[in-house]
């Protein structure tokens, strides 16, 4: 089925230049959306532009309305709860001062997120918000709003038996999404064409990387100083692990052919490809879960959401042991190599975090690579 709907323009996406595939697993675009909501500010999060949009959205004028900031996130979006009386809009803008150019770029993710929602709604696929308008200058996107004082969780819950349902609501709904009907129009239009292969499954990038002794010192050196932070302590197994692996030619090999064995899979399921606990909403209650943030949506191997989830469920701290059956032992070999190689780059920016937490990430990789293989 075609997808496409008021505001949304097919042609911008085609200007889409992909970005990294470190945007799409490691948090470059952390979409906090409803978890933690602020005071009311006095000067609002976002343009008059998009407050006007969210009022035309919910029927009133914007003296009416309520701009709450929505805290987190690396992304140069602008993000608001707009609300007026009990009802309430989540609104997403591309601030164009923020960005380099026209911000063109930005706001083909945005015109992406809206089709990839209005695609899955018409295929009653309900893992979606109910409701989503883009502006006719796809620089604001409003959605419906799961807050948390309505019984929405964007975090993974501490206790082991509210983790189990919610592991298990997640997979099921990365699960549906592998049934999605996308046609070779839905994939044009909505740029759906696989290309995280060409980052995860990339042998020569992975033997270039391991055939320079720098690199692996490095990389050596990186996680025998993480295994001497508290705060990941609860992983120091899995680094130690790791650290074996980096100068072991067995499992270098190992993983090797395990990127391989990727390479032979088929792009032959739909997915999210960006499943973690930030962009998803889960209300025990209603025994409900929505996924947002579209934009990195893509065809895929089997397995590819429900493994890039539980990677991120296991370095949250979660026994993942009754999900092993449902991770892609090439995909998990793939993230391995391609962590390796993003953990040594320079930090995105200062503080951030980012680097440590990539190295970490391919620490559980490996660790359950090892297990399933």
């Amino acid at each position: 089925m075609q997808a496409g709907g008021p505001g949304f323009e097919s042609p911008l996406l085609h200007q889409i230049k992909y970005r990294s595939l470190t945007g799409i697993l490691f948090g470059l675009q952390l979409s906090c959306y409803t978890r933690d909501v602020s005071a009311q500010m006095k000067q609002p999060p976002i343009s008059q532009h998009a407050i006007l949009f969210a009022g035309e959205q919910l029927g009133v004028g914007t003296n009416e309305l309520t701009i709450e900031p929505v805290s987190g996130g690396f992304s140069l979006n602008q993000r608001a709860i707009v609300r007026c009386g009990n009802k309430s809009l989540f609104v997403k803008e591309v601030e164009d001062s923020l960005l380099e150019g026209d911000g063109q770029q930005e706001r083909a993710w945005l015109a992406k997120d809206q089709g990839v929602m209005e695609l899955l709604r018409s295929e009653n696929i309900d893992v979606v918000p109910e409701w989503s308008a883009l502006s006719d200058d796809s620089t604001v996107l409003a959605m419906t709003a799961y807050p948390t004082v309505e019984g929405w969780h964007w975090t993974l819950p501490d206790d082991t038996s509210a983790q189990h349902s919610y592991i298990s609501a997640v997979i099921a709904a990365v699960n549906r999404l592998e049934i999605a009907t996308v046609t070779p129009g839905d994939a044009e239009s909505l740029s759906l064409h696989p290309y995280f292969r060409e980052k995860i499954g990339n042998v020569d990038s992975f033997s270039n990387f391991v055939a320079d002794r720098d690199n692996l010192d490095r990389l050596a050196q990186k996680y025998q100083l993480l295994a001497q932070t508290a705060e990941v302590k609860l992983h120091s197994s899995k680094l130690q692990s790791t650290l074996d692996a980096v100068h072991n030619p067995a499992a270098i090999t190992k993983i090797r052919r395990g990127i391989e064995d990727l390479l032979g899979q088929p792009d032959e399921v739909f997915g999210h490809c960006d499943v973690r606990s930030d962009n998803l909403a889960y209300n025990p209650r209603q025994n409900k879960l929505v996924l947002v943030d579209w934009n990195w949506a893509s065809q895929t191997p089997k397995k590819f959401g429900s493994t890039e989830f539980l990677v991120s469920a296991a370095e949250q701290g979660a026994d993942i042991a009754a999900w092993h059956d449902e991770l892609n032992p090439g995909l998990l070999a793939g993230m391995v190599g391609f962590w390796w190689g993003c953990c040594l780059q320079p930090e995105i920016r200062e503080g951030s975090g980012l680097r440590k937490h990539q190295a970490v990430s391919a620490a559980i990789a490996y660790d359950l690579f090892t297990k399933i293989s």
